[in-house]
């Protein structure tokens, strides 16, 4: 979409400037501002910060633009980079969503705002009587399959007693799922203490063996040798850099060791990190965005989350705690599991991220290459 703010400097193009997906609104209660207007000083602060790099001999051909890590939604930052030529994640058009479930069933609800984070977007939505749920939807897949796989999750963690998300309303709009779900109490966990840690810790044991017997759930695919569904893409580390093609070379290398789902009867979130935590006062009130659920081992999840969580967003102690966790693993969880991990996140920040933060996954993910 056109640039937020005007008056802007030419050595940065009119047409350049974007806000990645984000509408103004959505940006607003992504930084906790209260206007447009502030949200505009903002952007000019960075972008004014960005032209005087340009002037001292960064790139000059790059696009302004805003964006949002996936593991750690609402955390923005102005980049300036080349204009991308990989598919990108598309967000959430709550508005046209919504028109199609009103066609679909007859069902109006009234979109209230966007909910902060994530990449593809879930929006706050009121359903008659004043009932207040949220709006989520899963591009390209069919509401059977997602029934039987994170649908069926969900359904079996809930009767438990886990605190995920009843789903209120499920319906097929084209190629897509719209999903109207439980509006759970509490917000997402912006810094992760110890105590949040162990309720985390406390929830992932809840998994263990939860879908014994439903061998009818589909596993959760790795994707070490082919692409995943819009993620795990192989091409853009080989196209990236020398180190990023070295890492796909090692993915693969595991992928000849490993099956391509870690075997187990577990039910198994696959973005299982703080922003997709909601908690009230210390307390963990729900865990959201169950799309990529599936079987297997919930040992994945654990890898996820340390990939989830960054030394400024957390109690000090809390992530040498994880590590450890993760060191006990034995070979045949963390090795897969670190390979999907570094190939997820390192695909989704050459697609999304400026050259910078692509360096950032890759030293996470070298940390444990053999």
């Amino acid at each position: 979409m056109p640039g937020a703010a005007t008056g802007h400097d030419p050595a940065v193009p009119a047409s350049a400037l974007t806000i990645d997906g984000y509408s103004q609104e959505e940006i607003v209660e992504l930084l906790g501002e209260t206007t447009i207007r502030a949200v505009e000083g903002v952007l000019y602060r960075w972008r004014t910060k960005e032209q005087k790099r340009l002037r001292n001999g960064g790139d000059s051909g790059g696009q302004h633009r805003v964006i949002c890590c996936p593991v750690w939604p609402g955390r923005i930052r102005a980049v300036t980079s080349p204009a991308p030529d990989w598919p990108r994640a598309e967000r959430l058009d709550a508005e046209r969503v919504v028109e199609a479930v009103a066609a679909s069933t007859g069902i109006r609800l009234l979109v209230e705002g966007p909910c902060p984070g994530g990449q593809v977007g879930a929006a706050y939505v009121r359903g008659p009587g004043g009932h207040r749920s949220v709006l989520t939807w899963r591009p390209n897949t069919t509401l059977a399959d997602l029934r039987a796989g994170p649908l069926a999750v969900v359904e079996t963690l809930r009767t438990a007693g886990y605190p995920a998300p009843a789903v209120e309303l499920a319906v097929q709009v084209g190629p897509a799922v719209a999903l109207v779900q439980e509006r759970l109490p509490g917000q997402k966990i912006d810094y992760l203490t110890h105590r949040l840690l162990d309720r985390l810790l406390d929830l992932n044991g809840l998994q263990a063996g939860a879908l014994s017997g439903r061998a009818d759930v589909p596993p959760v695919r790795l994707h070490l040798r082919h692409d995943g569904p819009g993620y795990c893409l192989h091409e853009p580390l080989r196209r990236h850099s020398r180190r990023a093609a070295a890492l796909e070379r090692w993915v693969l290398a595991v992928a000849d060791a490993y099956p391509d789902a870690l075997p187990g009867e577990d039910a198994v979130h696959v973005d299982f990190h703080p922003g997709n935590v909601l908690a009230v006062a210390g307390r963990v009130t729900g865990v959201v965005d169950w799309d990529g659920a599936g079987r297997g081992d919930r040992r994945l999840d654990l890898v996820t989350l340390r990939f989830g969580v960054h030394p400024q967003f957390a109690e000090p102690g809390v992530l040498e705690r994880i590590d450890e966790i993760v060191d006990a693993l034995p070979d045949g969880v963390v090795r897969p599991a670190w390979a999907h991990l570094s190939l997820r996140m390192v695909d989704w920040a050459v697609r999304h991220f400026a050259a910078d933060e692509v360096d950032r996954w890759l030293d996470l993910a070298d940390s444990r290459l053999d």
